[in-house]
């Protein structure tokens, strides 16, 4: 049943960290641009710069003909460039409703959306597991933690790398992809390994501190103080332990401390 359990955990630990981590590029999926207001972007050339174009050019081939007046001129070129402004003023008006339907939690786009909530989880759930892998007491569930923990960290240092080589990893996404996620897997591994290295060696120093403090504050005055009575009184102290016990308790400590240090 405890085996079950165990299976279970680890399943779940791994589909969340894959999941959150793999989140992350859910955004390169979606469309940079919806595509509504892609289309309607399409429209300002045609519909907007090139209709102001050709109104003046049929203006000048008036007034080259001399069919209108130079004040007539003047006049259709302001009428021309008022009802330019119009064609204008409706196409950015039309945009920004367009890109307000697709605002999202004040993100200008769902992909943008995506990629920021997914990279945020990211950083969350590195923490949550780095706080669940230190204080776990499981030794069996704790290396599949460790591997969660790196994975989520290699994802963590490859989009670290990104704000910074953005350009580069733009240039080809599949061959810069795979190599920056490679990278950050080593490195997130390598960190890993020396994290765990420098903690050990400070665990085994607190450990036998800990134990010689053990020494000199509990075992050492409870032997003392039965073998100052001894000498004093001539006599052994019948109250509290034994010496054999005393002995054994030592024993006891000092074994469970050297498996903690030598492990």
């Amino acid at each position: 049943m405890e085996y079950q359990k165990r299976k279970v955990k680890i399943i779940l630990l791994y589909i969340i960290s894959i999941g959150i981590s793999t989140g992350t590029f859910f955004h390169f999926f979606q469309n940079k641009v919806p595509v509504d207001v892609l289309a309607h972007q399409k429209t300002f050339k045609p519909k907007v710069k090139l209709a102001r174009i050709n109104d003046l050019k049929k203006l000048k081939e008036k007034l080259v003909k001399k069919e209108i007046s130079i004040e007539q001129f003047e006049e259709m070129f302001d009428e021309s460039l008022k009802h330019s402004n119009l064609r204008e003023k409706e196409y950015y008006k039309k945009k920004k409703a367009l890109v307000k339907d697709h605002t999202l939690f004040n993100f200008s786009t769902e992909r943008q959306f995506t990629f920021m909530f997914f990279l945020i989880l990211l950083g969350l759930a590195n923490a949550f597991l780095a706080i669940i892998a230190n204080n776990n007491r499981d030794k069996e569930l704790k290396p599949y933690l460790n591997k969660a923990l790196l994975f989520t960290t290699s994802i963590s240092l490859f989009w670290m790398s990104w704000v910074f080589l953005n350009n580069i990893i733009n240039q080809n996404n599949l061959i810069y992809l795979f190599m920056f996620i490679v990278a950050s897997l080593i490195s997130a591994y390598l960190a890993s390994s020396l994290i765990k290295k420098v903690s050990s060696k400070k665990l085994k120093i607190q450990t036998l501190v800990d134990f010689t403090l053990r020494v000199r504050e509990k075992h050492y005055p409870e032997v003392g103080s039965k073998a100052l009575y001894a000498e004093i009184h001539d006599k052994s102290l019948k109250n509290g332990k034994t010496i054999s016990e005393i002995s054994d308790e030592f024993e006891d400590d000092l074994l469970s401390t050297l498996e903690k240090v030598v492990e």
